[in-house]
């Protein structure tokens, strides 16, 4: 019998699918890179499932963050998985920005109804696995590429605009954009984006770019 220390040459392809996919954007907390592969159902627990190629994910560190975790104690909460799961092909969360400044409170906030037979899937989902990673880091690290330099994430504002409505297709486009590149909506560059498009944060954001003097492309002065 053969243990998973030495798998035989048939289970070559778990190493060619993590070295092969490793740049892309990992499934399970939407970070922009993945690199393992991981056991949806762990093999630990289900051994038979080891091997089953719907089973192997690939996935970043926060492979590790969900360890052996299935479900919560609950029935209806649980790790959604990236083959099976149709929600997980809709935008499922975005980042809520408060107290505005250099350094301000982001939180992630969950887009579907709570009413939706699978929030209680999606809720324990971000808050076992997403909310865990580094994920506020990389978006705090996002706010403040936008105060210093907008353009440098979001390049059509260097485009004037009149209107809140006008700023919104800018920022909607460039989040189709990058939902496009990463083959997800809910990768962490789209979880920033949608966040400005939020209506208290999209109307600070309105004020700033259209502020008297405000020169397309410099910093923001948001104190």
């Amino acid at each position: 019998m053969h243990r998973h220390s030495e798998p035989p040459l048939a289970l070559a392809f778990i190493d060619v699918e993590r070295q092969k996919k490793g740049h892309k954007n990992c499934p399970l907390c939407g970070s922009l890179h993945s690199g393992t592969v991981d056991h949806q159902i762990p093999r630990t627990l289900h051994p038979a499932f080891s091997i089953f190629s719907r089973n192997l994910v690939r996935a970043c560190k926060c492979n590790s963050i969900k360890n052996d975790a299935i479900s919560g104690i609950l029935q209806v909460q649980r790790i959604l998985h990236p083959y099976f799961d149709d929600c997980m092909a809709k935008r499922l969360v975005r980042a809520e920005i408060r107290d505005y400044g250099p350094a301000p409170k982001i939180s992630l906030q969950i887009l579907m109804d709570r009413l939706d037979p699978d929030f209680p899937a999606v809720e324990y989902h971000v808050n076992r696995i997403v909310d865990r990673t580094q994920v506020k880091e990389f978006l705090h690290d996002r706010w403040a590429k936008l105060i210093r330099k907008p353009t440098n994430l979001v390049p059509m504002l260097s485009n004037t605009f009149a209107t809140k409505n006008e700023l919104v297709g800018i920022i909607n486009d460039q989040c189709c954009r990058t939902d496009d590149v990463n083959e997800s909506l809910n990768n962490w560059e789209s979880i920033f984006l949608s966040g400005l498009l939020e209506e208290q944060t999209l109307n600070r954001l309105f004020l700033q770019l259209t502020a008297p003097g405000y020169v397309a492309g410099s910093s923001l002065a948001w104190v």
